[in-house]
């Protein structure tokens, strides 16, 4: 089912510390930390990764400078407006070196402040090292971040794209709720990548407490609510 990005209701735009606290991610396996001005040697780990970059940017790939543009910019984007596209990893795992191991990144970025296109305040984003495809990992920091973003950021709605060769994003997406939307050209690729939109009432019918109420026979109660959301919110869903 496709929607337009035109009829999305506006959420509000969230550019602020005060009201949000630093997020501290950890999961069943996983757990995030916020980016540290030492931690070049990660970005590079992430995105001088040619089977990552390949789906975000030129087929040329990142660059040194372009890494370090990219680092700086999460930084920034941590900084001033508590969100990014934070390091994740494993949990209790080290290297030879002693040092955490490093699975990928996963977070959120403010698009409002650049896009004329109203509807959602954040775009999340998950870049996950070749080793950890296909274990469920993405799945594990997508959700932590989903919640997240719609309890603590108040967010009515987010964005998601993809490369339209990246089957396993789609995927995901589609299995946590996003709904398709026009597709929309990213520069740093030059080609229309596939679009995606969650909408926080939706996205609670993929939370745990929901699955309950289905597990109880509320089927009924909860098609009702989906019924009363999607009118309010002009057919828009996770």
């Amino acid at each position: 089912m496709n929607v337009s990005v035109a009829d999305i209701t506006a959420a509000p735009t969230y550019t602020g510390l005060q009201q949000d606290p630093s997020p501290h991610f950890k999961t069943s396996r996983l757990y995030s930390r916020l980016w540290e001005t030492n931690d070049l040697p990660l970005a590079h780990l992430v995105w001088g990764n040619k089977n990552v970059s390949r789906f975000i940017t030129h087929p040329n790939g990142f660059s040194d400078a372009m890494i370090l543009e990219k680092f700086q910019s999460e930084l920034k984007n941590q900084s001033t407006d508590n969100v990014s596209y934070w390091p994740w990893f494993l949990n209790g795992a080290t290297t030879v070196d002693g040092e955490p191991m490093f699975v990928g990144v996963c977070g959120l970025r403010n698009v409002s402040k650049n896009n004329t296109i109203t509807g959602y305040c954040l775009e999340v984003g998950v870049h996950l090292l070749p080793e950890y495809w296909n274990q469920g990992y993405a799945n594990e920091m997508l959700s932590a971040v989903l919640d997240w973003a719609f309890d603590a950021r108040g967010c009515k709605s987010i964005f998601a794209g993809h490369h339209p060769e990246n089957i396993a994003t789609a995927s995901l997406l589609k299995k946590n709720g996003f709904i398709e939307t026009s597709p929309e050209l990213y520069h740093a690729t030059g080609k229309m990548h596939n679009s995606y939109l969650l909408n926080k009432n939706d996205w609670l019918c993929h939370s745990s407490s929901c699955r309950g109420l289905l597990s109880a026979g509320a089927h009924a109660v909860i098609a009702l609510i989906r019924i009363d959301d999607s009118m309010d919110s002009v057919v828009t869903a996770l």
